[in-house]
């Protein structure tokens, strides 16, 4: 009996098998934030690539390699890319909150209604705001708006707002036929692909190389949300460091560049520069990729940071 009740009495040993817990309350809730958008993922990558490649190829100048024009694309052809490349993003929300309550627990079908008569009507007043705050750093002079948007732009994408500056863009095209807010903006795109890519030459595990290698093509097509919420966000580090070389903006405020067109970004957004303006467009963007890969190489990533994300 006494044996009995020094076995009911001893206390219960504690689990050991338990996941250790990485990092600080902010990585924790970064990585935490990450893992909504890894379900996601696989066709972000995928349409991200395709839209990339259907913007080069729908371009006049690289038709006119071929004795062709835009008018010369089949109606019925435009409408099926378009289908396979922008469904995603244009459903983009809808497939964030359905990750989300997936992952924290609940209804993903009642998710989506907060995100359209909730959380909507708060992002688009967000949005206006965003959209004249862009709008003045612009006019600061020395190239300091550039600095600020082409280092802070990214942001944005985060929270799916930047979508907004393309009325910016339309405004600036129809005004005088430029756009100055692209070579900018493009500068962000491209420090994120040259961050990314840092990641995947230096990654141990076949996981994030997978992930971060088409990741930086995506990139430098105009498309970063797989390399943000799939590799740089989720190590912060990589992300702070593309932060940086998106600060390239200001070299291209500085040498006054600005775009025939929109919305294409990064190697697709050369054909906006088919001018005197081709040589400094491919230099801004070589600095910011530049920027971004050394300090992410030396600075930003190693790989005992996979253990912990």
């Amino acid at each position: 009996m006494t044996q009995l009740n020094l076995a009911a009495e001893s206390p219960v040993p504690e689990d050991t098998t338990s996941k250790p817990v990485y990092g600080n309350k902010f990585q924790r809730a970064i990585r935490m934030f990450s893992d909504v958008f890894v379900p996601i993922l696989p066709v972000l990558v995928a349409t991200g690539l395709f839209m990339g490649l259907r913007g080069l190829l729908t371009q006049e100048a690289v038709l006119g390699v071929f004795g062709m024009t835009p008018d010369d694309i089949p109606n019925q052809l435009l409408l099926f890319t378009q289908i396979l490349t922008d469904t995603a993003f244009a459903f983009l929300p809808a497939l964030v909150c359905w990750s989300t309550f997936k992952n924290f627990g609940g209804s993903p079908v009642i998710g989506i209604v907060l995100a359209l008569f909730v959380l909507g009507p708060i992002l688009h007043t967000v949005e206006n705001v965003v959209l004249y705050a862009v709008e003045g750093l612009l006019t600061l002079p020395f190239g300091i708006g550039g600095l600020l948007y082409g280092g802070s732009g990214q942001l944005l994408g985060i929270f799916g707002i930047h979508h907004i500056l393309n009325f910016l863009e339309i405004s600036m095209l129809a005004n005088d036929g430029w756009n100055y807010l692209n070579p900018i903006g493009t500068c962000g795109n491209v420090a994120q692909a040259g961050a990314v890519l840092a990641v995947a030459i230096k990654a141990l595990s076949a996981k994030t190389k997978q992930v971060a290698s088409p990741s930086c093509l995506s990139a430098l097509l105009g498309i970063t949300e797989p390399a943000v919420f799939g590799v740089n966000l989720r190590f912060v580090k990589p992300f702070i460091m593309a932060m940086i070389g998106g600060g390239g903006g200001f070299l291209a405020s500085l040498l006054g560049l600005r775009a025939t067109g929109m919305p294409i970004t990064g190697i697709p957004g050369t054909l906006l520069y088919l001018n005197e303006q081709l040589p400094f467009y491919i230099l801004v963007n070589v600095v910011a990729f530049a920027v971004a890969f050394v300090l992410t190489y030396f600075f930003g990533f190693h790989s005992k940071m996979e253990n912990q994300a």
